[in-house]
């Protein structure tokens, strides 16, 4: 018979999967080994679970080796041959050997060889023994000499194979090698993921990395996630996959459960049979079990898993502290609540989160459930969509579906879905409120409410409107998100919608029967039946009536009147046909958008803590004298925004308040019957958060008390008049936009400490606001729109964290020396002030602006220089645009005050010159003059401009100095010498010389730009749009140019249609310009050169895109260096041929057949075509060559050396580089767009 070692859920999956029966095949020589080396490796293999065969003594007792032993080799995934002295005199052994490495050979089976106690080269040459033992067998089987030969082939094959030397190493070390190595191959040969574990792989990657296998440290990891999202699962997978690599393994399933059947010292006696692989372990309390599984386990490498923990003591008593393993242990712990991992010290870096199946997975999960295959039947793809929608995910929601539904034809799948909603599968449900059973009441309470009404709400207003004086509901929702039955995202509460059916049907079973029986109220069906037959009760803390669209509903008008405990009150499209007479006072959140009668005002609830009523119908008065009517209408329900009306007495004389009613009885229990009236300054202790939006009707607010206040929202209350005093010392946010006839603030809003942002926008009456202002948190202030303020506040020097000051558009006449005080403003926009002459020199001092927008140029530093103290240190921007009355620009004049400035808009402005100062802003990059109809001149550009946009400016290209030239001097460009000149090889500087060159003073360039030839010259250029410089800075690559304009610039002596021009230059490259008019099609290819014949070079690749309507691209092909050595490589004489060519990425270029584009608005990104015409117009280069002159074929051909004032003088060395505007201090690369020309290049 064969004895197999033990299985366990690796090995009988792995074998079974792999096509294998055993794991291992044992071969040995019995004598020799079976008591000693070969039975504690069996051992040991069979302790890990490795499904090793050995054959039983018995069967060697025989002439012939039995069927099965070689068929359990081929079965077999390795064999761990045993060679010791004796081994080859068995012939048995050596069939064997024969057949292991048959197998092997077939690439079936891997040998493991251990060289008992042997030399391995006495195995590999059939030397001592082994030699002895082959020359007896050659005698006995002399008839059957072949089968001996393949012997002693198989011996020596297997002795040349690396193995385990017994000689010199400890046995036992060398079995854990073994099991070891065996368990390595094993786990990454087999599969142990069930078939449907759908997703594992991924998740169960993100785990392993937290378990860091292979490092010493002792870890606990955590699983964390809600019931049925596969927690158990995926540790199971991760377990059986690594449990062979440690030195003892368990996996304590159902914590929770076993705990309370059986207690905790049965799950500690478990873990320490598991680990320690013995039976009789005792000890009769919890106390004594962790000691023993400190001291047993302390030197040991354990893996662990703890599933389903719900209490700490469970942690505690079963792995106390990672000081009671071995090195190298790992710990894994599934729950559902994280704060009690984060208890037991595991970081939250080593914590897991269980997440949903995506939907791919999800549809595949389902659909092997349902259908047995990886996705649905035909006919049932949309109905399995729905379930997948339904689950969001949720594994066991899947699979309980999915099982089913299994076999049931559409109807009955429609049938199901349909009760979906309403009955939720009961096992899915179960398995959740395990969560919801342990959890406080409190806790409870809070899950409902965000089950029934909360879903998705901000997390601090929920929690605003859940807090009493004495509670704070912050640390319940904690513990619900630690215990996975919330989320907290982007600051929402957010839950599974199976959470939430859980939720809503435990509120359900309170009163399967009878809904006004039940906690909360949130089916629009139950809330209608309630609230028109007044069945509710007090036991109704919350309803939630929302219409997906708008519904006309006749409510019974004392509906609430038996609801005592109601707390919240929601409803959403939906428009009552008479007004309420009751609502309870014990209401905290009231949100009744568009209501659409006057509320009485003596409904009051003291309880509120947030009301959004917007749109509402509110009345809101205020009156000097006494009488009731002004008391009442006088004082309104403050934060509603469509309030009570007043239930008057009508007489024949019209509608009046009778005598009687002058003495009102108020009636203060649990309702408040209307009408009631309260008196002056009511007190809202809870108020945190008011809305009263769009209430048309309010024009007054009463003097209110309301410590707690954060939030009131008056926005577009259009005929509010008057802000009273208002006793609100935690106010954050106050927004009165659009209340278009609010003329006056009371002076207690400039006081408000907690204050953070401030809305006063479209405020068109508006006159009169606080003397001072000492907000000392108001971080945004915006007054855009109010036109009819003309003085602003003094500001407090407490006034520091303002950032953004809005006066856009307002009425303004000055601005208070105070705002020196705004040390930490960011932004002030005073854009459109038109009654803003000027600004006070103080303004200076703040020094962290960044952004100012003003509609004057007036700014008068004090300091004749910058010295740190003053000045704006920090800003980027300064916008004087759509000021007319802007002609100077004094503050330009001092550019020490902005050394930070990079962008200066001045568009729309009436000034005639940008001074000279402007190209000292040492870091301005933008210049933005657009429609300054009388702008003539730019006296100056920074070294640091990167555009320049004067489109509309039509004066500025009349003057001799022109924006073109004045660029062209910035990067030095000037029109040297035509065709046949001068002498190329004096010109250009040589390698040693180019680092001078680079070095030297820029002025000369500056100084010579103006040489350029002006419009008047003959190459005029009728309109200026844009100036772009793009820098990129590689090597060599100086200057490039892009602009529209009539006609190509005659400087480039070298012009043509062709893709190719050819011409001289001596021994030394000069400095080359080229020029490319593509078709309307833009070009996309490469400029390349050729020397004397030799391979063309590619040094430039240009891309115009379509949009440019037949720009002139201008760029410098300036990599002297590199264009030096192509014309050394070259064999140079005297006069070397240079071709520049043109090629095309595309091999078939296109030939133009484009319309002419008349429009230059075409935006030609958005279209796209296959026929895209890759073709030049024209194109030139400018150099300074050898060839010789040539005729002139136009009379209006000019010679620009007759026009340089240096040409022919003393000086003229100094101008002898035939491109010396190419040469600038620094390594630049330019890109001007411009000149937007209806006219096409003839």
């Amino acid at each position: 018979m064969a004895f197999m070692g033990s299985e366990s859920a690796f090995s009988s999956s792995s074998s079974t999967v792999s096509g294998f029966k055993y794991d291992v095949f044992l071969s040995f020589r019995g004598s020799d080994t079976r008591k000693t080396f070969t039975d504690h490796l069996y051992a040991a293999l069979n302790q890990k679970g490795i499904f090793t065969f050995r054959d039983d003594e018995k069967l060697e007792r025989g002439t012939f080796i039995a069927p099965e032993l070689l068929r359990a080799i081929e079965e077999s995934r390795f064999a761990v041959v045993i060679i010791s002295q004796d081994y080859a005199s068995s012939s048995w052994c050596l069939v064997e050997l024969a057949k292991i490495v048959e197998c092997m050979e077939k690439e079936r089976l891997i040998i493991l060889p251990v060289f008992h106690y042997i030399d391995p080269s006495d195995v590999r040459n059939l030397r001592k023994t082994f030699g002895e033992a082959f020359a007896k067998h050659e005698e006995l089987h002399e008839d059957n000499i072949e089968e001996v030969h393949r012997w002693k082939a198989a011996l020596t094959k297997v002795g040349k194979i690396a193995g385990w030397d017994l000689r010199d190493k400890h046995e036992a070390k060398v079995v854990e090698e073994i099991v070891g190595k065996i368990l390595d191959k094993l786990t990454s040969t087999y599969s142990i993921v069930p078939k449907d574990f759908v997703g594992i792989n991924s998740r169960m990657e993100e785990l392993v990395n937290l378990l860091g296998m292979g490092l010493n440290d002792v870890r606990f990891i955590g699983i964390w996630g809600m019931g049925g999202m596969g927690k158990t699962t995926l540790a199971r997978v991760v377990y059986d996959k690594f449990r062979h690599r440690f030195e003892g393994s368990s996996f304590l399933a159902n914590v929770r459960e076993e705990c309370g059947k059986q207690g905790i010292v049965h799950l500690q006696k478990q873990l320490l049979s598991d680990t320690l692989m013995e039976r009789n372990i005792d000890f009769s309390d919890v106390q004594w079990g962790s000691s023993v599984i400190e001291k047993r386990l302390h030197y040991k490498s354990v893996l662990i898993v703890l599933d389903d923990v719900d209490q700490p003591d469970q942690l505690e008593a079963l792995v106390g502290m990672r000081e009671w393993f071995g090195q190298g242990s790992r710990v894994i712990i599934t729950t559902r609540n994280q704060h009690l991992l984060i208890g037991h010290d595991v970081a939250e870096a080593e914590i897991y989160k269980a997440k949903e199946l995506n939907s791919d997975e999800a549809l595949q999960l389902f659909s092997r459930k349902a259908f047995k295959k990886d996705h649905p039947s035909e006919g049932y793809v949309e109905l399995s969509k729905k379930v997948i929608c339904y689950a969001q995910g949720h594994p066991l929601a899947l699979e309980v579906l999915g099982s089913f539904l299994k076999g049931r034809d559409l109807d009955a799948w429609e049938s199901a879905l349909g009760r979906l909603q309403e009955t939720p599968p009961k096992k899915v449900l179960n398995t959740l409120q395990i969560s919801f059973d342990g959890l406080e009441e409190t806790e409870k309470k809070i899950f409902l409410d965000i089950a029934c009404f909360f879903k998705g709400e901000d997390k601090n207003r929920v929690i605003n409107i859940l807090r009493t004086p004495c509670y704070k509901p912050s640390i319940d929702i904690d513990v619900l998100e630690e215990k996975s039955l919330i989320t907290i995202s982007k600051g929402n509460l957010w839950m599974h919608d199976l959470l939430q059916d859980l939720g809503r049907q435990i509120v359900h079973c309170e009163s399967p029967e009878q809904p006004g029986c039940r906690s909360r109220l949130w089916h629009k069906d139950d809330v209608l039946h309630v609230l028109k037959n007044n069945t509710g009760s007090g036991k109704i803390r919350g309803i939630m009536l929302h219409s997906p669209q708008l519904v006309k509903v006749q409510l019974h008008t004392e509906a609430f009147k038996k609801m005592e405990n109601l707390k919240f009150l929601i409803v959403e499209n939906v428009h009552i046909c008479e007004p309420l007479e009751f609502l309870p006072n014990s209401l905290i959140f009231l949100k009744w958008p568009n209501y659409p009668f006057h509320w009485p005002s003596e409904y009051f609830p003291e309880q509120l803590v947030a009301i959004e009523m917007p749109d509402s119908r509110i009345r809101l008065h205020s009156s000097e004298n006494h009488t009731v009517r002004s008391r009442f209408e006088r004082f309104c329900a403050f934060f509603v925004r469509g309030v009570l009306t007043v239930t008057r007495t009508v007489t024949k004389s019209g509608s009046r308040l009778t005598g009687s009613d002058h003495t009102v009885r108020s009636e203060f229990k649990n309702h408040v019957r209307l009408p009631k009236l309260i008196t002056q300054g009511c007190r809202f202790e809870n108020l945190v958060d008011a809305n009263l939006s769009d209430c048309e009707f309010i024009t007054e607010l009463p003097k209110l008390w309301a410590p707690n206040l954060e939030s009131l929202n008056l926005l577009g209350c259009k005929n509010l008049v008057k802000l009273t005093e208002l006793e609100a010392p935690n106010l954050k946010y106050l927004n009165l936009c659009h209340c278009g006839n609010l003329v006056e603030i009371d002076e207690c809003f400039g006081s408000l400490e907690n204050l953070t942002e401030w809305y006063l926008n479209g405020c068109s009456k508006l006159r009169i606001l606080p003397s001072q202002l000492r907000l000392k948190s108001l971080y945004l202030f915006k007054l855009t729109g109010c036109s009819s303020l003309e003085k602003l506040p003094n500001f407090h020097p407490e006034m520091e964290c303002l950032k953004e000051l809005w006066l856009t558009e307002s009425g303004i006449r000055e601005v208070p020396s105070s705002i020196e005080h705004l040390t930490n403003l960011d932004e002030l926009n005073l854009q459109r002030c038109k009654n803003l002459r000027d600004l006070p020199d103080s303004i200076y001092k703040m020094q962290q602006l960044r952004l100012l927008y003003s509609p004057t140029a007036k700014l008068r530093p004090t300091c004749d220089s910058f010295d740190g103290s003053s000045g704006f240190v920090n800003m980027t921007y300064l916008s004087l645009q759509a000021y007319e009355g802007i002609i100077e620009l004094d503050l330009l004049m001092k550019p020490d005050y902005f050394p930070a400035l990079e962008e200066l808009n001045l568009s729309y402005t009436n000034i005639v010159t940008i001074p000279e100062s402007i190209s000292r802003f040492p870091r301005l990059k933008d210049l933005i003059a657009r429609s300054c109809k009388l702008l003539r001149e730019i006296q100056g550009l920074p070294q640091s401009i990167s555009y320049v946009s004067v489109d509309g400016s039509m004066l500025l290209n009349t003057s001799p100095s022109g924006l073109f030239n004045q660029v062209i001097g910035i990067i030095g460009i000037l029109p040297n010498r035509v065709c046949g000149s001068a002498r190329s090889n004096n010109n250009f500087p040589s390698e040693t010389e180019g680092a001078e060159s680079e070095d030297r003073d820029i002025s000369m360039d500056l100084q010579i730009s103006n040489n350029f030839p002006s419009e008047t010259e003959g190459d005029e250029i009728e309109e200026l749009g844009w100036v772009e410089f793009l820098r990129e800075g590689f090597d060599g690559f100086n200057s490039d140019i892009s602009f529209s304009g009539t006609e190509m610039l005659k400087w480039f002596n070298h012009r043509s249609v062709d893709n190719s021009i050819s011409f001289f230059v001596g021994r030394n490259f000069p400095k080359l310009v080229v020029c490319i008019v593509p078709g309307p099609g833009g070009f996309d290819g490469f400029v390349e050169i050729s020397i004397n014949g030799y391979e063309n070079r590619e040094y430039k690749s240009i891309n115009l895109p379509r949009r440019y309507s037949c720009p002139q691209y201008l760029f410098s092909l300036t990599q002297w260096s590199l264009l030096q050595r192509h014309l050394n490589e070259s064999n140079p004489t005297d006069q070397n041929l240079v071709e520049v060519s043109i090629s095309y990425k595309s091999d078939n270029p296109v030939e133009c057949t484009c319309p002419p584009q008349e429009d230059d608005a075409v935006d030609y990104w958005s279209e796209s075509s296959d026929d895209t015409c890759y073709s030049i117009k024209m194109w030139g280069v400018h150099v300074e060559c050898t060839c010789p002159p040539q005729e002139s074929e136009d009379d209006d051909d000019v010679d620009y050396r007759n026009e340089l004032p240096f040409y022919g003088s003393d000086d003229k060395e100094e101008y002898q580089s035939c491109m010396s505007w190419l040469v600038g201090p620094t390594t630049k690369l330019f890109k001007l767009f411009c000149f937007c020309c209806p006219r096409d290049f003839s």
